[in-house]
């Protein structure tokens, strides 16, 4: 592949799919730079380690406000994304608001790029998700950490889950 510049346009010459050219001008080639950098953000196929322990850390200091019935990483296989769900019998509809106040104050104390607060669902106990996370808690209460792939998840179709221990709220880092 070879990259030339003439004038406004730039062109990419490629023997891949046989010889040509192709010309883009400027705004194609920042809209595809944009495209691979929104491609790159947005897959997010892997839960990796630091995101792990930062979520564990946000739920641990979470859980001094709100008691922490449950947290787990969720892949919906709807989504490209790995969401937070973080479950307590005291999040209701009226102080959720105020629950997320705290998820945003404490994620900015954990000052890490390894943790968006905006991945954090807050989820009462009695949301299915929360029951299925409770209800292994319950069949498996080794305090060990539960890795689900490609299941239902209470249900919703996933296509992965993390699932901290029950004492998670309670582990030293």
């Amino acid at each position: 592949m070879r990259w030339t510049t003439s004038g406004h346009t730039d062109k990419i010459e490629s023997g891949l799919l046989g010889s040509g050219t192709i010309s883009l001008n400027k705004t194609d080639l920042q809209q595809l730079a944009d495209d691979r950098v929104l491609d790159a953000e947005m897959d997010q196929g892997q839960l990796v380690s630091e995101e792990i322990d930062a979520g564990a850390e946000l739920v641990r200091r979470l859980d001094q406000y709100v008691p922490v019935k449950a947290a787990f990483w969720v892949k919906d296989s709807e989504e490209k994304q790995w969401y937070l769900y973080i479950a307590s019998d005291q999040i209701t509809g009226t102080n959720r608001g105020a629950a997320y106040g705290q998820v945003l104050r404490l994620a900015g104390e954990l000052a890490g790029p390894y943790f968006d607060p905006f991945l954090v669902k807050l989820i009462p106990t009695s949301d299915p998700l929360a029951q299925a996370a409770l209800d292994i808690h319950r069949r498996y209460p080794s305090g060990l950490v539960i890795r689900l792939g490609g299941t239902s998840f209470g249900g919703m179709g996933v296509d992965g889950v993390y699932l901290y221990p029950a004492s998670v709220a309670t582990l030293t880092p």
